[in-house]
């Protein structure tokens, strides 16, 4: 991802990353995964479910398990 261009609609709060998935938390409340290693400027996932601004994001690759706040 370092060196394509991927669009958020709304403002990046917190992001999370590995070798293998990058996490961002927006302002309207979703949680965007991505595939560092895809070709795709789209996420692999959207998160829904949050009424706020999600603030932090964790996740165990292990165990393929999402938390956010």
């Amino acid at each position: 991802l370092s060196d394509r261009s991927v669009k958020h609609d709304f403002s990046v709060y917190c992001i999370a990353s590995s070798e293998r998935r990058i996490a961002s938390g927006c302002t309207d409340g979703t949680v965007s995964v991505w595939d560092p290693q895809s070709t795709s400027n789209s996420p692999t996932e959207q998160l829904k479910g949050h009424s706020d601004v999600v603030r932090r994001i964790l996740f165990n690759e292990s165990k393929n398990l999402y938390v956010s706040r």
